[in-house]
């Protein structure tokens, strides 16, 4: 894998084109290697929303906002 900027940057492309599988497999590879990185966490949550996934939203943003409840974006999403 790519450093995890690099890989947050790829996991954006795909995401911003559409592609949220992808997106997701790359975060999934950042969380394999640091399981509490912010915006992999944050990013999850937001894909399994988009995709219908509550439960699942709700684990990802509700674990980004323990790690770091200041960060008013996890709040809203």
């Amino acid at each position: 894998m790519a450093t995890i900027p690099e890989a947050l940057k790829l996991a954006l492309r795909h995401y911003r084109a559409g592609r949220l599988q992808q997106a997701e497999a790359t975060l999934r590879r950042i969380l394999q290697v640091h399981p509490n990185h912010l915006e992999a966490l944050h990013s999850l949550g937001v894909i399994a929303y988009q995709v219908g996934r509550y439960d699942r939203a709700v684990d990802y943003i509700g674990k980004a906002i323990e790690l770091n409840p200041t960060i008013a974006d996890f709040h809203n999403n």
